[in-house]
């Protein structure tokens, strides 16, 4: 049952977008359709989830702020999107060995590398280490999603697109500290996920 309501209210929150906004999605065909799959993607609207979820047919898993679950109406749908808390400020060490075992079962998991919406004027906030982490302990394949003017989403008609990158490779890292690893490999996907962005922000 708990699929069903993911995907008819994923789908019930991706038409806004694509009728207000005009939303297109860019590369969707970089997603692979089986096996572990780490959507990593910037964060400017609580409309997001649904947008990177529409990537793809299959469950997309979150990690959100456990804040969050606790409004009204917003809770139920979070836990309904596939979203596992986290306690702000630090990992929940519950919701990181749930998303990894989520991912060993060969699931799809998205993440918002900037750890919580970018409500500032600059591009991207400084990256969490999250995704690094947990695609380092599973292997797990990482697309970097570029989100452009979600933001504007019920404010104007602004288009809204979705770009989808290739799955990253991070085998210079091999050799570095796990911490520096963590580093590195995060701010690679910001730098990739800011690349896609500027595809349409040209």
């Amino acid at each position: 049952m708990e699929i069903s309501w993911y995907h008819l209210f994923n789908s019930f929150f991706n038409i806004f977008p694509k009728i207000l906004n005009r939303r297109e999605v860019l590369g969707a065909e970089n997603v692979p359709e089986t096996g572990a799959v780490i959507l990593v993607a910037n964060h400017r609207n609580l409309i997001d989830p649904p947008l990177v979820g529409g990537i793809v047919k299959r469950k997309v898993f979150f990690i959100a702020k456990e804040s969050l679950f606790k409004l009204p109406v917003l809770g139920w749908l979070m836990h309904v999107w596939g979203m596992l808390p986290v306690k702000r400020g630090r990992a929940d060490r519950e919701a990181i060995t749930t998303s990894i075992n989520a991912l060993q079962e060969g699931k799809a998991f998205g993440i918002f590398i900037e750890g919580t919406r970018n409500q500032s004027q600059a591009e991207m906030l400084p990256p969490k280490n999250g995704a690094a982490m947990i695609a380092t302990k599973t292997g797990a394949t990482v697309i970097p999603v570029g989100i452009v003017n979600s933001e504007y989403f019920l404010r104007s008609f602004k288009k809204i697109w979705v770009v989808v990158g290739k799955p990253m490779n991070f085998q210079e890292f091999e050799h570095l500290e796990r911490k520096e690893k963590y580093e590195a490999i995060s701010n690679k996907i910001t730098e990739e996920i800011i690349r896609l962005r500027h595809t349409i922000l040209k």
